[in-house]
């Protein structure tokens, strides 16, 4: 099963082109939240470790990512098509509109950037739940937890037509981007079943060259997973490359689930 061909998973990295080689830890983005590290809403559960999200990128790619973090919401089922992942996610991303055909997340219409904290600065009006610490309920389909970050052009990326207008753009010649990732438990890969293709489909908007931002999400339910998802502690690990070789690494974790 490709967990890309439903779009409910993908990542992004921050490095490569101009940017500064090597690994790019991104603090939580909620640490001041009582739920991200001790219980659930600051209940006195076991403390936990704070996560991080470490991005490596190697061959010097054109485009980057920023604005990680994880977040439980209704994603629905094969069955329905993932109909409210497309009601859910437009509350991160309003500007935003999903392409069934190339399975991806491009503007609705011509909107402004800056683009890098275009989620992340509506997720506490989403009433979506993140941090570390979710339930085994936050992922019991047809709920999910999803990694969500935006794709973005650096310094090294040409500019050109896009959705948004004449900017820096990642451009069409460039996709699909290959992915795979593991989902883990401790140590052990529970979940190897995130490879495909991004977009689906390499035909962007009529008249445009590329894109200015997309943004991006690894997910998973019970429905998903091949095993038995068991409270614990987990991490995600996950690869993108472009079709010139260049791409990044990212790792996150530990987030918990509880009972």
């Amino acid at each position: 099963m490709s967990r890309y061909a439903a779009v409910l998973g993908v990542l992004a990295a921050c490095g490569g082109g101009a940017s500064p080689a090597g690994d790019d830890t991104i603090a939580p983005l909620d640490a001041a939240r009582a739920d991200a590290f001790v219980g659930d809403a600051g209940s006195a559960g076991p403390v936990h470790d704070p996560i991080s999200f470490t991005v490596s990128s190697f061959n010097q790619p054109t485009w980057d990512a920023t604005g990680a973090f994880l977040f439980s919401a209704p994603l629905g089922t094969s069955s329905d098509n993932y109909a409210e992942m497309r009601a859910s996610f437009p509350a991160l991303i309003p500007d935003h509109t999903y392409n069934a055909q190339q399975k991806i997340w491009p503007s609705a219409h011509a909107h402004p950037p800056p683009y890098d904290g275009e989620e992340t600065n509506l997720l506490a009006a989403s009433g979506f739940h993140t941090g570390n610490v979710f339930h085994l309920a936050d992922w019991a389909t047809p709920q999910g937890i999803a990694l969500a970050l935006m794709l973005l052009p650096n310094g090294a990326a040409a500019t050109g037509a896009t959705p948004d207008g004449e900017l820096p753009m990642i451009a069409n010649s460039l996709f699909p981007l290959k992915l795979t990732g593991e989902l883990s438990l401790d140590a052990t890969v529970v979940d190897m079943q995130f490879g495909s293709s991004y977009p689906d489909s390499t035909a962007a908007a009529p008249l445009t060259v590329g894109y200015s931002h997309i943004p991006l999400f690894f997910t998973e339910t019970t429905a998903q997973a091949p095993t038995e998802l068991q409270p614990g502690e987990y991490s995600w690990h996950g690869r993108a490359i472009d079709a010139t070789g260049a791409g990044f690494e990212v790792y996150a974790g530990p987030f918990y689930i509880e009972p």
